[in-house]
């Protein structure tokens, strides 16, 4: 991140972090939800092309291609769901560290950093261990 882009980021004190929560807890579900389900889609559709693949028949006589291509299609577009997700993290100024995890970090001022992860009671304030 840039000097320039964190000047402008929005800049949290663990009170507002911690206010902020019910709504990043919100995003951050659907987050980790979406990807999820996205990542088990994506490795299935996998597994099922290269069982297809072959001799057999070429893709535009495959009866299956059609849903193949629909699939894909299905993917793209929560692809899109999954970025607009993000979007609404940034537009609150939280950033999303692990969408595997649901972690995010809320930008400070100061030198320490406040972290969150889904499942968590409450905001993490930590700080560097040498200055």
């Amino acid at each position: 991140m840039t000097a320039e882009h964190k000047s402008r980021t929005k800049q949290f004190t663990r009170e507002e972090a911690h206010k902020a929560l019910p709504l990043v807890t919100s995003i951050v579900r659907d987050i980790v939800e979406l990807n999820t389900d996205l990542e088990e889609r994506r490795e299935r559709l996998g597994e099922l092309r290269v069982s297809r693949k072959g001799p057999r028949q070429r893709p535009e006589t495959d009866p299956y291609e059609q849903e193949f291509r629909q699939m894909e299609d299905d993917l793209a577009s929560d692809d899109g769901r999954l970025q607009a997700y993000r979007s609404e993290l940034l537009e609150l100024g939280v950033e999303l560290r692990d969408p595997q995890q649901g972690a995010v970090e809320f930008p400070t001022v100061g030198v320490s950093r406040l972290t969150w992860r889904l499942g968590d009671a409450d905001v993490q304030e930590i700080y560097p261990t040498s200055l």
